[in-house]
């Protein structure tokens, strides 16, 4: 029951409540930090070793590698179904279920003793690609205003420093602890992490009716499935084969029935009204770009570093030693994803992108002329780690200023995609570069190091360029508690309004 103040009183404020509430997103956002991280860790934990998995597993290398790609296929099918599923039936229940499989799959691919039931574990770990998106979500419902954009900004860049930090501990785990130790450690953090969402997670306020209509989700699973498989193993079937030209003609005609089926559902998996606002489609190809970069990047340095014998063409480092000479990059990550968010005071998230695609341009471009010792190495990628950290941390900040609290999932789970997606590409680019200068052998040359590292630099030329595009001026204006919006209130992101006529509205 509501009293009215006599004259003269004054209200006292509620400190011990706003103390409470930091407390509780303190908690929220801790718990979040650690599932982030598990899932970057295990992500790449697995692609250094894979000689050692081959072995223990007694299979050849063609097998060994669907190691990587059923991950990629999995986690690309995952996270535009599930995180979308987010907006529908709850972000916390969402992000709980994917977590829960998360961790059997860590379960299954420990004790795995062949191949297919080490691919099972993957697809199983794979699902919690949605885990970033819904993480977003999460944040922008339950964070106060001024922290919203650091929050993501932390929370997002834990992707690229998770995966720096598994190339950095995978040679001392499996010198030290044996190979098991890299499955098992993913088992007891992974558990952990559920745990903490499970205690500190709140459920949802903002949700989407409707579940997305089955059709759509088919096709869109069928062209990502496509897509991947022609990009992971093309090089490996032919480029010009029949087996590629009909799965790559197999993703063009599903995708094009994707796209007609999800613009005819009432209840599309992701709305492609959204793809028309000039702020999200530009936001998507900076995400193919910078995807390109990092996991080309994670492709390709690590084998330049331990390169040695005839050619000479490396530096002939362990794998312990090739994990610690890119710490600087796990280093320039963090540092990237932390200050992502202060430079935001200042400057508007258009600005702050630029600024992360030519820090990861100089990054790149020194790698490709100097790369001859260990000390050039490790300053330079410090610098392309930084870039990317800050591009990684502001991208999905941009995107929610574009769409509605009811649509946060689906499209940070889209841009999330298209990040993936460039990872493969990416990877499979700077390979070939690198192989395609070498001799009759398919042995890389300095001059294919070279070349691919400067590849590295044009993909992250291509995103500065791009990023440019990005409109520049106001944002989108989030709504309130009461009104059905987000905890967090509006996103300041100096972002402009679309045109009514483009503006898609919950």
């Amino acid at each position: 029951m509501h009293h009215g103040r006599r004259p003269g009183e004054v209200p006292i404020p509620d400190t011990d409540g706003a103390a409470r509430g930091a407390r509780t997103y303190r908690a929220i956002f801790l718990a979040l930090v650690l599932a982030a991280i598990v899932f970057a860790l295990v992500q790449s934990v697995v692609s250094p070793l894979l000689p050692l998995v081959q072995a223990h597993l007694r299979t050849d290398a063609t097998g060994v590698t669907w190691v990587l790609t059923a991950y990629l296929i999995s986690a690309a099918v995952a996270t535009p179904v599930l995180a979308r599923l987010g907006d529908v039936l709850g972000k916390r229940r969402v992000l709980v279920a994917v977590l829960g499989t998360f961790t059997v799959g860590c379960l299954v691919a420990a004790l795995a003793d062949s191949l297919p039931v080490l691919l099972v574990g993957r697809v199983l770990q794979g699902a919690a690609g949605a885990l970033f998106p819904l993480s977003f979500a999460i944040i922008r419902d339950e964070a106060p205003p001024d922290r919203v954009a650091t929050s993501i900004g932390v929370v997002s860049s834990l992707l690229a420093v998770g995966s720096g930090l598994s190339l950095v501990i995978a040679g001392p785990m499996t010198t030290y602890l044996g190979y098991s130790s890299i499955f098992w450690l993913p088992v007891i953090l992974s558990s952990a992490a559920f745990v903490a969402v499970v205690v500190a997670v709140p459920e949802s306020r903002v949700r989407t009716p409707g579940l997305p209509g089955l059709l759509p989700t088919v096709l869109l699973a069928g062209w990502l499935v496509c897509l991947l498989l022609v990009v992971s193993s093309g090089a490996r079937w032919g480029w010009g084969s029949p087996l590629t030209v009909g799965v790559a003609a197999g993703a063009v005609v599903l995708a094009a029935g994707w796209w007609f089926a999800e613009r005819r559902a009432e209840r599309p998996v992701v709305d492609v009204r959204l793809l028309r606002l000039r702020t999200v489609w530009t936001s998507n190809l900076v995400a193919l770009a910078v995807g390109a970069t990092v996991y080309g990047n994670f492709a390709l340095i690590p084998r330049y570093l331990q390169a040695s014998g005839p050619t000479g063409h490396g530096l002939g480092l362990s794998l312990g030693q090739a994990g610690l000479l890119l710490l600087p990059q796990t280093v320039g990550f963090a540092l990237g994803g932390t200050l992502s968010g202060r430079l935001g005071r200042w400057l508007s998230p258009r600005r702050v992108l630029l600024t992360a695609s030519l820090v990861a341009t100089a990054g790149y471009g020194g790698l490709a002329l100097f790369h001859a010792a260990a000390w050039q190495v490790a300053l330079v990628t410090f610098l392309s780690g930084a870039g990317n950290g800050l591009a990684f941390a502001v991208l999905p900040t941009i995107v929610m200023s574009a769409v509605p609290p009811t649509q946060t999932g689906a499209a940070t789970g889209l841009n999330a995609n298209v990040r993936l997606i460039g990872g493969a590409i990416g990877g499979q680019l700077v390979a070939a570069v690198a192989v395609g200068f070498g001799a009759a052998a398919a042995v890389p040359t300095q001059s294919g190091y070279s070349w691919a590292f400067a590849v590295l630099a044009g993909f992250a030329v291509v995103g500065a360029l791009v990023g440019a595009l990005i409109p520049a001026g106001s944002r989108y204006p989030a709504r309130s508690r009461h009104e059905g919006g987000t905890a967090a209130g509006s996103l300041s992101t100096g972002l402009p309004a679309e045109h009514e006529s483009g503006r898609i509205t919950p």
